[in-house]
């Protein structure tokens, strides 16, 4: 399945994936979002998309939210940041 990506222009990191073969109104206040490019089948989609959850999303509501983690993410893998050790 290929999606169009559109990126939040407000909401760091926030996007929205409409398959390009389906027409679908973009969440909220659509001048808000910005067509950021297309993903096909055999490209690496960004960190952060899951092609379940996006099939199952599209397949409700057309569209699926999803927010871009950053490469060097601060947090562990419980969400937490991490924290000196105090001595």
């Amino acid at each position: 399945m290929t999606f169009r990506l559109f990126r939040h222009l407000t909401i760091h990191g926030l996007f929205c994936a409409i398959p390009v073969d389906l027409e679908c109104a973009l969440p909220g206040d659509t001048a808000r979002w910005e067509m950021s490019r297309v993903i096909s089948p055999d490209e690496a989609p960004p960190m952060g998309f899951n092609l379940e959850a996006a099939q199952f999303s599209v397949s409700f509501q057309g569209f699926y939210l999803f927010r871009e983690h950053p490469k060097h993410s601060r947090l562990s893998a419980y969400g937490r940041s991490r924290r000196p050790e105090l001595a």
